[in-house]
């Protein structure tokens, strides 16, 4: 199967850096989750469209007409029409042989991508090969005409896709989060604290993320540890989760930071850290340590003794920086009594709050392959439920999906909601309907 953007190139000149990058990670994401939803592989990305393959005509046929139906309801939400695109997509039924250099050798492909050029904005063409291999019960579909394609001797009858009446796989629910959010798909918005994190760990600053629990602190943390060797080149990351029990003792530690950041050797003491760090800034490669759950120093302050906290001070004097989550500051989590010039003070802080109502009513209306939109009544619900809370929204958004797909009403849902974060988060002073 072959998808196209129509009018790409005129499109592109249209829109800026910017919008060209939401359309191709849109495009890209609708057609990967239809794909999925459907057993076919991505073999190809064009630039403005995909090659798939699939093990069964009917399943390229439903993920061609799912693909069209998320373009459909993706343009219909949108108000800006360079963000808008249509597809057509061409499919035809015959052997793929992958070669070793990622291209392909395959007469099938090259007919399906002669067919694609055909096929109008929103279609589905395919062969009359591939129309043998469907069910009646499950399509309607209608003969186009007969066409001569370059490369092909006889002429191709072609047929395109009335309507689907098979069984639909459904869409997993994207709101499944409550850990931290892993992956970059998923995690939405502090683009004000992403771009002001970087600004600071560009100049090899430390920073301090603090927040209350379930407020997505893991989350950014891990959404920098992933965006920052993009930045510069020469970027090591190392991410320390500090419940993790590798990280209980400085030996762990040390062992555990030295694989994160790919050392072929590990040190052993603090000293062979501190020298392994000054080595390789010297060469220009930027440190970052990722480190989350700051609080769980404080219950093995015998293991972690101000000896480890002045070579990660003195480590950031060589280039290396430190990021770390925490629900209260450094200040108060660091030894109150030590003489020395303390830790917490080369460290900014970025309070992690709730999101702006604005920010909530983009979360709600972002687009979704293959879930449908909220209704207006849903988004001012969630809203006023969630009072702009990030693991709040992710709690009702499922609960609301869930019961549109049962049949249960908007009030059950909110209430399902309730009880889940009241389990996660007890004090939670949201109200029933």
């Amino acid at each position: 199967m072959f998808t196209d953007q129509i009018g790409s190139t005129a499109n592109s000149e249209r829109r800026t850096p910017k919008e060209k990058r939401q359309v191709s990670e849109e495009q890209s994401a609708l057609t990967a989750e239809a794909a999925g939803r459907c057993r076919g592989v991505i073999v190809a990305d064009t630039g403005d469209g995909h090659m798939l393959t699939f093990n069964a005509c009917s399943d390229a046929v439903l993920c061609g007409y799912l693909i069209q139906q998320s373009v459909r309801e993706r343009n219909a939400a949108l108000t800006h029409p360079n963000l808008k695109f249509d597809l057509h997509i061409g499919i035809e039924f015959g052997h793929f042989v992958p070669l070793p250099d990622g291209n392909s050798r395959s007469d099938a492909s090259n007919r399906a991508a002669r067919i694609c050029s055909l096929c109008p904005a929103g279609e589905i063409y395919f062969t009359e090969k591939v129309a043998r291999e469907l069910h009646p019960q499950e399509v309607g579909i209608v003969k186009v005409d007969d066409f001569t394609l370059k490369g092909v001797s006889e002429a191709v009858s072609v047929y395109r896709l009335l309507t689907w009446s098979g069984e639909i796989p459904h869409a997993s629910n994207p709101f499944v989060w409550r850990g931290p959010i892993t992956d970059a798909n998923a995690f939405f918005d502090r683009d004000r604290e992403q771009r002001q994190l970087k600004d600071c760990l560009l100049q090899h600053q430390n920073c301090q993320i603090v927040g209350e629990r379930r407020m997505g602190k893991t989350s950014l943390l891990l959404q920098i540890a992933r965006t920052a060797p993009t930045w510069r080149a020469g970027t090591l990351v190392a991410v320390m989760d500090m419940q993790n029990p590798i990280c209980f003792t400085l030996s762990g530690f040390l062992r555990h930071a030295a694989r994160q950041f790919d050392w072929s050797s590990v040190p052993t003491t603090l000293t062979e850290f501190a020298e392994q760090v000054e080595t390789l800034c010297k060469q220009n490669i930027h440190l970052i340590m990722c480190i989350d759950e700051f609080e769980e120093f404080t219950l093995r302050r015998d293991e972690f003794t101000r000896d480890f906290f002045l070579t990660l001070r003195a480590c950031n004097g060589m280039g290396m920086s430190v990021i770390t989550t925490s629900r209260q500051p450094l200040s108060t989590l660091t030894d109150p009594h030590d003489p020395t010039s303390p830790f917490y003070n080369i460290f900014h802080l970025f309070p992690l709050s709730v999101f702006t109502p604005e920010d909530s009513a983009d979360f709600l209306i972002l687009f979704r392959p293959g879930i449908s939109a909220f209704m207006p009544q849903e988004q001012d619900r969630i809203q006023e439920f969630t009072h702009n809370h990030p693991m709040a929204l992710q709690i009702a958004c499922y609960h609301v999906i869930e019961a549109n797909r049962n049949g249960a009403s908007l009030s059950s849902a909110i209430q399902q909601a309730t009880v889940e974060i009241r389990a996660l988060l007890p004090n939670w002073d949201g109200q029933l309907s």
